[in-house]
């Protein structure tokens, strides 16, 4: 195992220089590890094979073998499988309160409660992950372990607002894309039926209003519903009503009879003698007519 520690060791050392350098270790790196641990298993493997063709065994433990079938925990050998697993990007966080808690959680499980990782590169680890604005709240802290717990706190301090991370995911609700027409791709995700345990069978039922401003509306609805409890009138309106009330009146057969309001201050009409009289003997025709 001493070429596989010798390895690990070297090459954590060109990749943690690559993130110094250039803030990100490169593909390059990436796929000479990849290479490396591929060969180094099917060799692993290919010396297990070998032994195992080679290895002649011994007759008390057959024997042994023979007599008893269960075997004693002494004697249970580790099997090292040799399973390549998919590689596992480090999360990044921009500064949205919204992400957050999904960023804290896995870097705490990736880097930061690794107790085989130095603090120095726990600290390298961080800046390359954080962008924009959580970038700059840890731009200015210098390079060394004591600033790791330093950077963190800061990150902690700022992000870990419930009260802010809560508004923001109420806002999301609040702020959904509004669903214009029936559609399957846009209706499945508010009715998801009932869910089946095998332990007990639970019912939810889910209903979702968006609007695109809640206090808008609901000030429309009262002033609909609500009568005014002051009712304001202007001169023209009030002169309007009282000549109603005084000029406006049925007769014996039901047919309602009133006075036209003419303005009573205006004295001067001009020269619209002739107009008038025109006008009204073309009247005084129509009336014959019908």
């Amino acid at each position: 195992m001493d070429t596989w520690d010798d390895f690990q060791r070297i090459q954590k050392e060109i990749e943690l220089a690559e993130i110094e350098s250039i803030g990100e270790s490169s593909s390059k790196e990436e796929h000479e590890r990849a290479d490396f641990e591929t060969l180094w298993y099917q060799c692993v493997e290919a010396a297990n094979e070998l032994i195992k063709r080679y290895q002649k065994p011994s007759s008390n433990s057959t024997a042994g073998q023979l007599a008893d079938n269960s075997l004693s925990p002494s004697t249970v050998q580790d099997v090292h499988v040799s399973c390549r697993l998919p590689k596992i990007e480090l999360p990044t966080f921009d500064g949205s309160y919204d992400k957050w808690l999904n960023f804290r959680d896995s870097f705490i499980s990736m880097i930061d409660s690794n107790p085989a990782l130095p603090v120095i590169h726990k600290l390298h680890y961080l800046r390359s992950c954080v962008r924009a604005e959580a970038a700059d709240l840890i731009h200015s802290l210098e390079l060394s372990e004591d600033n790791y717990q330093v950077a963190w706190s800061l990150l902690q301090e700022r992000y870990s607002n419930e009260r802010v991370i809560i508004l923001e995911h109420v806002n999301e609700v609040f702020t959904a894309p509004t669903i214009k027409r029936p559609d399957d791709s846009q209706l499945e995700w508010l009715s998801g039926g009932p869910a089946f345990t095998d332990s007990c069978i639970i019912q939810q039922s889910g209903c979702h209003l968006n609007v695109d401003n809640p206090n808008e509306e609901i000030s429309k609805f009262w002033e609909i519903e609500e009568e005014p409890a002051i009712i304001f009138n202007s001169p023209n309106e009030k002169a309007c009503v009282a000549h109603f009330h005084e000029h406006v009146q049925r007769d014996d057969a039901g047919k309602y009879i009133m006075k036209l309001p003419f303005k009573e201050y205006v004295k001067d009409l001009g020269k619209s003698n002739k107009t008038t009289l025109r006008r009204l003997y073309s009247l005084e025709k129509r009336l014959q007519s019908n």
